[in-house]
């Protein structure tokens, strides 16, 4: 028993050194966000993207990854993913008028016009002069009632 204790407090040092301190996380998902961003700005969605996982892996609620790697996979096309982390960002920012643009953006290349016109109408409870959640809100509502036109009462086409 004696020679479990001891080894075990020979050990354990060595495992908290092998878990960083939440200010080292911290610093580290930091310069890995930064990175993110630079990719980002570059183009390069698909490293971008990279980086920001990274980031959440290291600090599950830094700030600003999960807008930054929505806008990412917005660029890349893949507008689920970029509802994922435009919501999450949502949360976390409930006051952010821009964000919910951007679900509604995100919503409506999915052919989600309902939802869409949901979030533009957020954002603008939020921010009543977001002139892109005007216009959005608007083709959102011409998209939703083209939709209705065409959908059949008893849904059988």
């Amino acid at each position: 028993m004696k020679k479990r204790f001891t080894l075990l407090l020979l050990v354990l040092p060595f495992v908290a050194l092998a878990q960083p301190n939440p200010t080292i996380r911290a610093f580290q998902a930091e310069r890995l966000f930064v990175e993110g961003r630079s990719f980002y700005d570059q183009g390069d969605f698909v490293t971008a993207i990279d980086r920001f996982n990274q980031v959440v892996e290291l600090d599950p609620e830094h700030e600003m990854v999960y807008e930054f790697r929505g806008e990412a996979y917005y660029a890349l096309g893949d507008y689920q993913k970029a509802i994922e982390d435009y919501a999450i960002a949502a949360q976390q920012h409930p006051q952010n008028a821009e964000i919910r643009n951007s679900l509604g953006v995100a919503s409506a290349n999915l052919g989600l016009f309902d939802a869409a016109y949901s979030y533009f109408y957020e954002a603008l409870q939020i921010d009543p002069e977001h002139e892109a959640a005007r216009e959005n809100l608007a083709i959102a509502d011409r998209r939703r009632q083209q939709a209705q036109k065409f959908t059949p009462p008893n849904g059988n086409n």
